[in-house]
């Protein structure tokens, strides 16, 4: 005798796999392979795959390649987007890279135009002050010597200006205007000249007044003769008369040079500031008397008077922000 089983006990019978979920599994199983590194391994789990999902093993060896062929073509997509990604970003740290270069550069050439404006507007004022300080000097030099330094000191106060800066320069302005009064223009000789001629009758002009060897008149000719070529030469040879005894003639040797020289100034007691300036303004033939005991008592005029040997080497100096170069050759 049987039993019939009860409900709870009654076997769940599982329905069998639709199409749907067939072909499912069979792409889970297809990607599962593709995924092997190996195509030994591969092969060797693909006829058992094919026979459990019902296909032939070519067409799922032929769906695993087209899968594998897929997945590199996407990682392949993935790579270029990427870098496409970092040559954008590197195309727009390139353009920023550029705008902040102009832009640096926009400022430095603002930077720069400002420092010329600057500059001009200094030079300007500088030539302001400069014409100013001439007309003022012209005046100061009409009136009586006593009044010269209450001038100064009023002119230096309205100028912001050193007063023995300003001292100088109007000692330099003086020294200047009376001694340009004085000389008058010297016109070349209109054809060629015999230098030995020429030579031997300057060497008679200086033994006229003044008694010396052979050797020390050829030597004065000679200097005297290159002062005339000074503005062609590199090297500006110092002529210097000594004596072991006072009172031999060597300032007047001193004058003798003053007239046979172009733009001659025999001058004493100058400063330094006057010295180098007077130089670059009238380019003279400038003529020391007493400089032994004018150098030792005034020491910076060794060094100017040194530098002046050699073209080229200059003096700079500040006036009202500008930079000055004066030239002691």
């Amino acid at each position: 005798m049987t039993e019939n089983p009860s409900k709870s006990e009654t076997a769940q019978v599982v329905p069998f796999p639709d199409a749907e979920e067939r072909a499912r599994r069979l792409r889970v199983e297809v990607e599962r392979l593709a995924e092997l590194s190996s195509p030994v391994e591969r092969q060797f789990w693909l006829e058992g795959a094919a026979e459990k999902h019902g296909i032939e093993p070519a067409k799922m060896k032929a769906m695993i390649e087209a899968t594998i062929k897929a997945k590199e073509k996407k990682v392949r997509q993935e790579k270029a987007e990427q870098q496409r990604i970092e040559q954008r970003a590197e195309k727009q740290r390139a353009t920023a890279k550029r705008d902040e270069e102009r832009k640096q550069e926009r400022k430095g050439r603002d930077e720069e135009r400002k420092q010329e404006r600057e500059e001009r507007e200094a030079r300007k004022e500088a030539k302001r002050k400069d014409r100013e300080k001439q007309k003022a000097f012209a005046a100061i030099a009409k009136l009586p010597v006593a009044e010269h330094e209450t001038r100064l000191i009023a002119l230096a106060k309205r100028l912001d200006e050193d007063l023995e800066f300003l001292r100088d320069e109007f000692a330099e302005f003086a020294a200047i205007e009376e001694t340009a009064s004085e000389r008058g223009y010297i016109e070349p000789w209109p054809e060629p000249v015999d230098a030995c001629a020429l030579l031997t009758e300057a060497m008679t002009q200086v033994r006229r007044y003044v008694v010396m060897q052979d050797d020390a008149a050829i030597a004065v000719t000679l200097w005297i003769v290159f002062a005339w070529l000074h503005e062609i030469a590199v090297h500006s040879p110092h002529l210097v008369f000594t004596s072991a005894e006072g009172d031999t003639g060597k300032t007047t040797a001193c004058g003798v040079i003053n007239f046979l020289t172009p733009r001659g100034y025999l001058a004493a007691e100058f400063t330094g500031p006057s010295l180098y300036r007077f130089v670059d303004h009238m380019r003279p033939t400038l003529i020391i008397d007493d400089a032994d005991n004018l150098l030792q008592r005034r020491r910076d005029l060794v060094h100017i008077v040194n530098v002046s040997w050699t073209r080229g080497t200059k003096i700079p100096r500040q006036e009202h922000g500008v930079t000055r170069w004066f030239n002691p050759f």
